[in-house]
């Protein structure tokens, strides 16, 4: 917790800049933004050259700060707060941080100190490349609303680079009575999809829907804006966290930024979900309900922190908060991470081979996966969340006698249609289910059309039942 008095003590200058200046301070272009030449010089984070995108990166080195600039913080909400260049200097010499100012105030000896106080390597985000420089301390906090200016000034090659960001943070308040939320998120459904559900459900007439919607009926609603950070296209991960978190994240990242050690996945300067905020504020309840497997960028956007939306064994540790090493979530270099995260009440899903080991029965008797699926750790997380207090089920009649005073994992049968795309991992969607219970067809065709697939037993045993039907 000592960590946080660095941004403490700067809190009361917070209130009296206007949010205002926010909208003053124009993005620094990492080289000449005319969308067909590369800019600058290639970092080191693999084969594509700085963003064409206007990006808040210093030119030449790329210094920057993590979080981007204008990440919609809350009060007290917990981050990793990152200085980093992008390109190594030219002779390997290390670059020095001369200067990092919170409003105006002078912090760079207490960042330092807190780095050290970390430790070096996984823990503060080291960069293993020569010449580069990369510090996170972590899960620090602004703890009262207002707009924070931070500047720093990093020298590379006897030259000074400086780079600055604002954070805009908001209070945060419970609504009396509010002692239950249920947030719905249908992936990819933006505007469009629910004008296709309205035209289809109500139908149109000169141009007017001939009914509305039941979500068209709320007293309120809003519009989220859901680009990721380097994409106008955003991926499932950074467009949940586009609700949960405030941060506009890379492609493919879980609650995390981009950094300069691309080497490793889980080291990433992180940013605190609702999710975890509700719990640690306020001791909430918390949990993830999917018809996806569970470590999915949805549902994982609520609780996870990764650079790879695909790191699923990890993942699964960290929704129970269990960190040991030698396992795909080690502690030694993650005790930050640990402390940010906060194990979840209810975890309903599919995906069991990120939660039992290579070989168990289960996976192949049970969940119908071939013997080459499984975590390659050794790690049972069924045994784990048991030892934890977890109850443990696997279908509708084990949840269905699972006890409200604790908390559950449910990890259940996945979807078998030969030449699915989604995989085994996916529960059957509503429309596969509608057909296999004579509800609907496809084209005209019912479940026992071999076209569809339903009427071909799964690949391995019969614990799930022979078809989907069944």
């Amino acid at each position: 917790m000592k960590r946080l008095m660095w941004w403490r003590a700067c809190g009361a200058l917070a209130a009296t800049i206007s949010l205002g200046g926010l909208l003053s301070a124009g993005p620094v272009l990492a080289g000449a933004d005319d969308d067909t030449a590369a800019n600058n010089i290639p970092p080191v984070l693999g084969t594509p050259p700085f963003s064409d995108n206007q990006t808040n990166a210093s030119p030449t080195v790329g210094l920057r700060l993590m979080p981007p600039t204008g990440t919609q913080l809350i009060e007290d909400q917990l981050f990793d707060f990152r200085v980093e260049t992008q390109v190594p200097s030219t002779n390997a010499s290390t670059p020095v941080l001369k200067s990092l100012t919170l409003n105006g105030v002078q912090m760079r000896d207490s960042f330092n100190s807190a780095v050290s106080s970390q430790g070096l390597g996984t823990e503060s985000g080291t960069p293993s490349i020569p010449g580069l420089y990369g510090a996170s301390v972590r899960n620090i906090t602004f703890e009262e609303p207002g707009t924070y200016i931070v500047q720093a000034v990093v020298a590379v090659d006897g030259v000074d680079y400086t780079i600055t960001n604002t954070y805009p943070v908001t209070p945060f308040q419970l609504k009396n009575r509010v002692n239950h939320i249920v947030f719905f998120l249908g992936d990819a459904m933006g505007l469009p999809v629910r004008s296709a559900a309205r035209i289809s459900a109500k139908g149109i007439f000169e141009g007017r829907a001939k009914g509305r919607l039941n979500m068209d009926l709320m007293d309120e609603y809003g519009l989220v804006s859901t680009s990721s950070f380097d994409s106008l296209i955003t991926d499932s991960a950074p467009g949940m966290a586009n609700y949960v978190t405030g941060l506009k994240q890379a492609n493919n990242a879980l609650n995390v930024s981009v950094d300069n050690t691309p080497e490793n996945v889980l080291d990433n300067p992180r940013i605190e979900t609702l999710w975890e905020y509700m719990k640690r504020r306020f001791n909430w309840a918390t949990g993830i309900v999917a018809d996806a497997f569970i470590t999915d960028a949805t549902p994982a956007s609520e609780a996870a922190h990764s650079r790879a939306r695909s790191a699923r064994t990890p993942i699964a540790q960290q929704y129970l908060d269990y960190y040991v090493d030698n396992t795909a979530q080690p502690l030694t270099g993650y005790n930050s991470l640990k402390a940010l995260t906060q194990p979840l009440d209810v975890i309903l899903g599919g995906g069991a081979r990120d939660f039992l080991p290579l070989g168990d029965p289960l996976l192949t008797n049970f969940y119908q996966l071939s013997d080459t699926q499984g975590r390659t750790d050794g790690v049972n997380l069924f045994n784990t969340a048991a030892s934890l207090g977890y109850s443990v089920v696997k279908d509708k009649n084990e949840l269905a006698a699972a006890p409200n005073s604790s908390p559950i994992l449910g990890i259940f049968a996945g979807e078998f249609r030969p030449g699915n795309a989604l995989g085994a991992d996916n529960i059957p969607g509503v429309l596969d289910r509608l057909v296999a219970r004579g509800q609907a067809t496809i084209g005209g065709k019912t479940a026992s059309d071999p076209a569809l697939g339903m009427n071909v037993a799964p690949p391995v045993g019969t614990g799930c039942g022979s078809t989907v039907q069944q």
